[in-house]
């Protein structure tokens, strides 16, 4: 989905949509985007004994950027 609406962006607007990945996953501080094993990943994880201790937790999976609600 990310790779399809920055190529639609790419051709909206001519740049080049390999570039605007990289621009955008430089911009953030893991300096990449997630894939769907990361969320599997934490859904495993909170399915599993190891999240036992955790209650009423809001996870955030967007690389490291502040979402505001």
């Amino acid at each position: 989905m990310t790779r399809a609406g920055f190529g639609e962006t790419a051709a909206a607007t001519g740049a080049d949509p390999a570039r605007l990945l990289a621009e955008k996953a430089a911009s953030n501080p893991l300096r990449r985007f997630g894939n769907a094993e990361h969320t599997g990943l934490t859904f495993a994880w909170i399915a599993s004994d190891d999240s036992r201790f955790t209650t009423g937790a809001s996870l955030n999976l967007t690389r490291g950027e502040s979402v505001f609600f």
